[in-house]
């Protein structure tokens, strides 16, 4: 049984090192907002505002503003 838990050591230590670094990461944004669609998808402004216009992007408007939700 020794030779057994000898073998699977360092991989137990390879997965505590893995979920250390994964609970480092931050947490990932549940939305975007108007500069995060140009920047990740090219979008323009009026493209945005032409697809909220038409509900073809749900938002959520927040004071001046509008959030969209990350869809999954």
């Amino acid at each position: 049984m020794k030779e057994t838990n000898e073998t699977f050591e360092p991989v137990i230590k390879l997965l505590e090192e893995l979920k250390t670094k994964i609970d480092n990461i931050e947490s990932p944004k549940r939305y975007y907002r108007n500069k995060h669609l140009k920047m990740y998808f090219g979008l323009s402004d009026n493209t945005i505002l032409s697809y909220r216009d038409k509900n073809l992007l749900p938002f959520t408007k927040i004071g001046d503003i509008y959030y969209y939700p990350l869809l999954r």
